[in-house]
């Protein structure tokens, strides 16, 4: 393997010789400080290789190159890093989890329904979101994995196309040996119709980019690839059950494709205890652990501080290929979830006030922080992140508030998690200075504010729950108090 960086105007090359002879051609990703033109072209023409792939995302091109180039072309100024292009596979499930059924063995039991089968689902509280009419309807999921079976009757009126990177003459269909995509396609969006199994957003549109092969195998610039198509394509969430190695190339696709509005989520790894894989390593990207039904770390889980959120991941029906239905296990299948609740809370945007600053994906990244169920340790730990994704989020609830001085309390529930962020997600206003008020601590059940001694007696509260305005109460025996239980929780719509 040829690897070339730079730094700070250090070249460091670095060779990792086999023992079998290395082929005079390889196919690498050459990245480029600029954005791609003529004379990078022609840099790779002249040195005799053929590009195979340019992208828009990020500068680099990729193409077969002669051996005697690369460290010529290593040392050139318009060239920030040359890198192979590194394979990624499915996160392979445990043995013994992969069981298919046909249709007519996994209904064959009638006292379950469709939600009792998919036990992850109704785990995580989304049918409560269901029953609301929360589904995921109008939201654009991105699926990079082996595949869909689109023709199958759960998955046809969700999926919406896609694209092949595999094969480009043929439909983005799964092939895969263990129906890897079309399972995590099943547990984002299978489709609510009385029978099988049901997806966390049942409405969601689904699109197949098929990055994998029958056997599981691909490489990172397909996955870059279909990076780019979901960005040209108005994806809103892409969800990533796969693994590879890290790339310059690979990390600086996920950033661009985040801070171009693409919430990506993706499968942690079956690491069993060590620590996450790429690209769920990669800060522009949502981490999400296995759990089984039990709230219990699955034997395959990850420990690390990369975790950001844990979902169902053993033993987790859904759809398979060629009709059937069958169970997997793994981060893989934890992912699919996670995508599913964030598709449940972008599709009611409109009803939940934004958090001040931030784009649509991260202000949902960070509601599914806040929604979580506590899992581990308090606050966020190497084993569960912020804890259990939930999809049945709780209403807001004031229970008590006192006014001491300048010091406003409010106690109750449903005011979210403390995630210890320099902006906090919460806001307290004076309404008469337009001063904000010192947040002093906040936690799920209590805010307690500075709201100086000067305080007009009128403030507002703006916060994920929502936003209220209120005057301080006058009492021959306490002082003024605010109207908190007036708040409106972005949460309490879904009840």
């Amino acid at each position: 393997m040829f690897y070339f960086t730079k730094h700070n105007h250090l070249l460091i090359t670095v060779f990792f010789l086999s023992t079998t002879a290395i082929a005079a051609e390889q196919k690498m990703i050459i990245g480029f400080h600029e954005k791609i033109a003529s004379p990078h072209r022609e840099l790779i023409n002249n040195h005799g290789g053929v590009i195979q792939r340019e992208y828009d995302l990020i500068p680099a091109i990729v193409a077969t190159l002669p051996e005697s180039a690369l460290s010529e072309l290593g040392t050139h100024p318009l060239i920030a890093y040359i890198e192979e292009n590194a394979t990624i596979t499915i996160i392979e499930p445990p043995a013994g989890s992969a069981i298919i059924y046909s249709p007519g063995v996994f209904t064959a039991d009638t006292s379950q329904n469709e939600y009792d089968r998919s036990w992850g689902v109704k785990h995580i509280g989304a049918k409560a979101a269901h029953q609301q009419g929360i589904t995921g309807k109008g939201v654009k999921i991105a699926v990079i994995d082996t595949g869909i079976d689109f023709h199958h009757e759960e998955l046809d009126d969700n999926y919406r196309g896609g694209y092949n990177f595999i094969d480009e003459s043929t439909p983005p269909l799964d092939d895969s040996y263990n129906s890897h995509g079309t399972n995590v396609a099943g547990i984002i969006a299978a489709e609510k119709n009385g029978t099988g199994v049901v997806g966390v957003a049942p409405e969601a549109s689904l699109y197949s980019l098929k990055v994998l092969d029958e056997r599981g195998s691909g490489s990172v610039d397909s996955v870059i690839a279909a990076l780019q198509w979901s960005i040209d394509n108005d994806m809103d969430i892409a969800n990533i059950s796969i693994q590879g190695g890290h790339t310059e190339a690979f990390e600086a696709a996920c950033k661009a494709a985040h801070e171009s509005g693409l919430l990506i989520i993706a499968a942690a790894g079956n690491t069993y205890g060590a620590r996450t894989s790429y690209p769920a390593t990669y800060s522009s990207v949502v981490s999400v652990t296995g759990t089984d039904a039990y709230d219990q770390r699955g034997d395959f889980a990850p420990i690390d501080t990369e975790i950001e959120l844990s979902a169902p991941g053993v033993l987790v029906p859904s759809t398979a290929i060629d009709g059937a239905y069958g169970t997997l296990s793994g981060t893989s299948q934890a992912a699919p979830h996670a995508a599913g609740t964030a598709a449940l809370i972008m599709s009611e945007a409109a009803h939940y006030p934004a958090i001040s600053g931030l784009d649509i994906n991260e202000d949902t990244r960070t509601k599914l922080q806040l929604s979580t169920r506590e899992l581990g340790l308090t606050g966020k730990d190497d084993i569960y992140g912020y804890g259990l994704v939930s999809a049945e989020l709780p209403a807001t609830i004031i229970d008590k508030v006192t006014c001491t001085g300048n010091t406003v309390t409010v106690e109750g529930k449903g005011f979210g998690r403390y995630l210890k962020n320099e902006n906090l997600p919460v806001a307290l206003t004076d309404t008469g200075t337009a001063e904000k008020c010192g947040i002093e601590n906040w936690t799920t059940s209590k805010i307690i504010a500075d709201c100086g001694l000067d305080a007009s007696g009128s403030v507002k509260v703006t916060s994920v729950f929502g936003s209220a305005e209120s005057a301080c109460i006058s009492s021959p025996s306490t002082p003024a108090r605010p109207k908190w239980w007036l708040i409106e929780s972005w949460w309490s719509s879904w009840h």
